[in-house]
């Protein structure tokens, strides 16, 4: 029986992951599960899977009480967790940049790492890498258009692949001009037009910095130089990503917009387990017209998609510096100190303003890095 633990259990990644294993308990164990603001929310779910470990931040006297009522240990960081729990994966569905802590122990501890965090790899991709390498441990892709590239390219083979195509929505603003941004609301960024996410990565989704911020990790994880990633609007999401082969032919996947197929297929990766019920109606069974469109991306339109490819060819502390960045602009639209117009520009311009040098030899290289960035960008608020 397969181990598992689950980071940000109680937010998007974590409760479809959890929905989905609650009918697979007899394939596999969840040991391990973290929350943040959400922690009462947890405990139901420790007790429905018969977990006996769980971490929040949040220290309230109260839920440890209870933890202890129902013989639950409780942990304050999720290091601790990781390092506590005995487990096969660790699915980290963490937010942020915060996230990288525990990919790092969740490899450091001897565990596959199931990534939704894609900061992670952003921030650390080539650290993180390297200690998977020297622990013999794997890095398996969570996000949509990166969990179907590693499914094409097992498919395939990697060898086979001449360039890596990943798909954008466009977003709830695609048809409209910028000069009509100003006066987007948080509310109005965050509605997704065919996904339903969270608060910051919906937002990511209306500027597009999310999908740079996908080119700059699908470069980390596969291997491949911008020169070999194209990105396309495709207003749909039903094609999640595609590769185009060295032959000449281009396979895509296709599904409805739903992370239950990476979720699992990150889940049981190699572990000899088909699962057979559908989670997802088939793109054609569906009533009426089925529309595929695809458009190029347009740059001057979404200038951080832009950004995205120039961070992954610089590397070093580029794309540690537009993801700090980015999070910085983020919180303070989402706080009203800048309007939703205002988040590409801050971007850009700690970008512009970055005078950063030196290498990236370690882990505290990067944490250093990304407390710097951070104050340069809260600065040109």
């Amino acid at each position: 029986m397969k181990t598992l633990i689950v980071l940000g259990c109680t937010g998007s990644i974590g409760t479809t992951a959890l929905s989905l294993l609650s009918g697979l308990q007899d394939r596999i164990r969840v040991v391990g599960l973290s929350a943040g603001m959400r922690y009462e929310q947890m405990l139901l779910d420790a007790k429905q899977f018969g977990c006996k470990m769980i971490e929040t931040p949040v220290c309230d006297p109260d839920f440890e009480y209870k933890c202890s009522i129902e013989g639950i240990k409780l942990f304050h960081s999720s290091e601790d967790l990781i390092q506590s729990c005995d487990a096969d994966l660790v699915l980290n569905g963490i937010s942020g940049a915060r996230g990288l802590e525990a990919s790092i122990a969740a490899l450091s501890s001897g565990k596959d790492l199931a990534l939704a965090n894609k900061e992670s790899m952003v921030m650390a991709g080539p650290l993180l890498n390297q200690l998977a390498h020297s622990l013999g441990r794997r890095i398996i892709p969570v996000d949509s258009e990166h969990s179907a590239i590693y499914e094409l390219a097992k498919a395939f083979g990697s060898d086979s692949i001449d360039k890596l195509i990943i798909t954008a929505s466009g977003g709830p603003f695609r048809n409209i001009p910028r000069s009509k941004l100003s006066s987007v609301t948080v509310e109005q960024a965050a509605n997704h037009p065919t996904w339903k996410m969270g608060r910051k990565i919906s937002i990511d989704c209306a500027t597009l910095a999310n999908k740079a911020l996908e080119v700059i990790e699908a470069g980390m994880l596969f291997g491949i130089g911008a020169e070999r990633i194209l990105t396309v609007i495709h207003p749909q999401s039903e094609v999640h990503s595609m590769v185009s082969l060295r032959n000449g032919q281009t396979y895509a996947q296709i599904s409805s917009p739903t992370m239950r197929f990476p979720i699992l297929n990150a889940i049981f990766d190699d572990f000899g387990f088909e699962f057979d019920k559908p989670l997802s109606k088939p793109l054609f069974e569906c009533a009426g017209e089925v529309h595929l469109d695809f458009y190029p991306m347009d740059f001057e339109r979404f200038p951080l998609v832009k950004c995205g490819f120039e961070c992954l060819g610089k590397g070093g502390f580029w794309p540690i510096v537009f993801n700090a960045a980015n999070e910085v602009a983020v919180d303070a639209f989402c706080r009203g100190l800048i309007g939703f117009d205002r988040i590409d520009h801050l971007v850009m311009d700690a970008l512009f303003a970055c005078s950063f040098t030196g290498k990236l030899a370690s882990f505290d290289d990067v944490f250093e890095c990304d407390r710097k960035a951070r104050e340069l960008a809260s600065g040109l608020i």
